[in-house]
């Protein structure tokens, strides 16, 4: 629990005055607010505890569950976004009253021990990016219930943050190491069930052997019932995209599908995944190419690769910039509330 930092990222835990718990939304942020989802609100009934406080969790996982929150906000809490061109949950900087550090609650449990098996099953996965892929302990953070103190052994996951473009990809390129560990192993698709499952019932128009394709492509390492996979988070002065530096207007009210030859995977590991390429001539734009994929449904975060012609539908989108009035560019937005269960990205 630290002071709020001049401009928050992607995965950090934020709670207001009201004690209702958020988790922010990607490296696209802008300054005086926080573009974010609730996760958790104050319940004499919820089942995770944090400083004698009792809290039930609101956020299911899909995208439907954050418009079905909306109207639990303050009106101050929703912005009708000029950047990204959507009504946002954006908590107000002023109204924050916590900031829950992922790299400091990390550290208390390295330096003090771990509390609990939960705590220590946390340390010893921050141990094994650290020994046998080189992360530095200084770029590693956890977050989820235990950044906050709300979980529970029994029934609580284990998040783990990675910071920095470049470890972001020293994670990817040496995953595989962490295989030469002797209690973690790396995940297979038969472990992937319940989720191959739940993402077919949220998108159903893929099919499984599709699903199948994307997921034998995830990294994720299990050990015991826990299966974790590491997430990179920009540090803020990598951020590719600026707040406020680019707006997006809807194109069309219905999601638009494209066929997309991806050659720009430099951002494709983080949230927003950014992936520069050329799409086929697109009607709806009068025959213009689309020039990037902008990804914010997690669920196909860090699978796609250079080289790779992919299916896309989602949200087309105009891309222009208030310092130039002549640029005018598109792209296509998988993740959108209005989209959810819509959108999605397929191998072809």
């Amino acid at each position: 629990m630290t002071g709020i930092p001049l401009r928050l990222r992607d995965r950090d835990i934020i709670q207001d005055q009201e004690h209702r718990v958020f988790v922010t939304i990607g490296h696209i942020q802008p300054v005086e607010r926080v573009i974010c989802y609730l996760k958790y609100v104050p319940d004499p009934n919820g089942k995770w505890v944090s400083r004698g406080v009792h809290y039930r969790r609101v956020f299911t996982g899909r995208i439907t569950s954050i418009s079905q929150n909306l109207g639990s906000l303050p009106e101050g809490y929703l912005i009708d976004d000029p950047h990204l061109g959507a009504v946002l949950p954006e908590v107000p900087k002023k109204d924050i009253s916590v900031y829950y550090s992922p790299e400091q609650r990390l550290r208390e449990i390295l330096n003090d021990g771990p509390f609990d098996s939960l705590e220590a099953t946390a340390q010893m996965i921050a141990e094994a990016l650290h020994d046998y892929v080189g992360i530095n302990m200084r770029y590693l953070g956890i977050t989820g219930s235990i950044a906050w103190r709300a979980h529970s052994p029994q029934f609580s996951d284990v998040n783990l943050n990675v910071y920095g473009f470049s470890n972001a990809w020293l994670l990817q390129n040496e995953f595989e190491a962490l295989n030469e560990h002797p209690k973690l192993r790396l995940c297979t698709r038969s472990d992937w069930s319940h989720s191959l499952a739940r993402l077919h019932s949220r998108i159903p128009m893929l099919e499984s052997k599709e699903i199948c394709r994307l997921f034998g492509r995830r990294n994720a390492l299990c050990y015991d019932r826990f299966r974790v996979t590491p997430t990179p988070v920009l540090l803020p002065d990598e951020a590719p995209i600026l707040y406020g530096s680019e707006s997006y207007s809807t194109i069309s009210s219905e999601p638009v599908t494209i066929r997309f030859l991806v050659d720009d995977d430099s951002y494709g590991l983080f949230v927003p995944s950014l992936l520069g390429g050329k799409s086929d001539p697109v009607p709806e734009i009068g025959g213009n190419n689309v020039t990037r994929v902008m990804i914010y449904d997690g669920i196909f975060r860090a699978l796609i690769r250079n080289g790779d012609e992919i299916e896309v539908t989602g949200s087309l989108q105009q891309i222009t910039r208030p310092d130039d009035p002549d640029f005018c560019e598109y792209q296509i937005m998988v993740g959108t509330q209005r989209g959810a269960g819509r959108e999605y990205v397929r191998l072809r």
